[in-house]
């Protein structure tokens, strides 16, 4: 099998926009024996997605990504790929087996339509969907009465998301993740100054490792069995968190809430607290929402797993044994 990889607004410059690559690489992938990449440069991509028509299966399907000269290192950035759309779902994907990592995405509706930044219909049964380390957010000064929301599944199937954060999402009765059908695997993910940050509805949503922050209700609905599809679950506010292992009415420190979402240094709610999920059986995770190796054991709560700067020390003895041509572990 092989990777078909198209940049999108850099690079080679194959495509204007992430929705120019899906309209320009549908093809039959099993038939082809391709995986098709879109590699995404930095830019404000303001043309609203839909995938849709590919034919695909559990090892050849469509993916986007983001070249790493453009990802958003864990918190807003605007020197980074950007998918911001108004009017319009940001991204809607109406077909099985895709996959979207390092996106950033925002909506913003002015009228009363209801808006989804990543969109998962009721007209499509998901499988094999996944969406992982993305900074999605309701735009600031969307001014609308339409609900927006963050990740929404409408229909059966099954959808994974992790090691992302959802932020903002008020307008309307706004929430950063949920669902009205199907199941959802949410695992490392954070939302923060949303109405509802995680909501499952009448279930299931089986969440690990989560935080909610600066939310009215953090985690709200039906969730997975506590103690084995829904755990560790963090929130600044009582009796919220699902899970047999939970803390409540507890705030995770963050470098700059509601811009940088990487955990601080001092933080002593979510850093080694959470078990590591390599091996779950259901939806293992192994890195962060910067791409870091997650320990084995004693893992973060949340998107990111903080590591310690290397002293400067280290870093004088690494440059030194660069320039000698020697590899050297410090």
């Amino acid at each position: 099998m092989a990777d078909r990889i198209r940049d999108v607004g850099g690079g080679a410059n194959h495509y204007a926009t992430l929705s120019a690559w899906e309209a320009g690489e549908q093809g039959n992938l099993p038939s082809l024996d391709e995986r098709r990449i879109a590699n995404c440069f930095a830019f404000s991509d303001t043309t609203a997605v839909v995938v849709a028509g590919w034919t695909v299966d559990a090892t050849r399907y469509p993916m986007v990504t983001v070249d790493p000269s453009a990802r958003h290192g864990g918190a807003w950035n605007t020197s980074a790929y950007r998918l911001e759309v108004s009017g319009a779902h940001a991204i809607s994907i109406q077909q099985t087996h895709f996959r979207m990592e390092y996106v950033q995405v925002s909506v913003s509706e002015s009228g009363a339509t209801q808006r989804f930044a990543v969109d998962l219909p009721s007209s499509a049964t998901m499988v094999g969907v996944y969406i992982e380390k993305c900074l999605v957010r309701q735009a600031p000064g969307s001014s609308g009465s339409g609900n927006l929301r963050g990740i929404r599944l409408g229909n059966g199937g099954t959808v994974f998301v992790s090691n992302t954060i959802v932020q903002g999402f008020r307008q309307g009765s706004g929430s950063g993740i949920s669902r009205s059908a199907g199941t959802m695997y949410v695992h490392y993910c954070g939302a923060y100054d949303c109405n509802i940050g995680i909501g499952a509805g009448s279930g299931p949503v089986n969440a690990k490792n989560c935080w909610a922050r600066a939310c009215t209700d953090g985690f709200q609905g039906t969730f997975g069995a506590a103690g084995t599809l829904t755990d560790y679950n963090i929130s600044d506010l009582a009796g919220d968190a699902p899970g047999t292992n939970v803390k409540n009415s507890t705030t995770v420190a963050l470098v700059n809430p509601g811009t940088d979402f990487k955990l601080q240094s001092g933080d002593t709610a979510a850093k080694d607290w959470a078990p590591s999920l390599s091996a779950d059986a259901n939806y293992p995770v192994t890195d962060d929402f910067l791409g870091t190796t997650r320990p084995g054991s004693a893992c973060d709560a949340g998107p990111h797993e903080y590591s310690a700067p290397p002293s400067s020390g280290s870093q004088v003895a690494r440059a030194r044994s660069r320039r000698m041509g020697a590899l050297v572990q410090f």
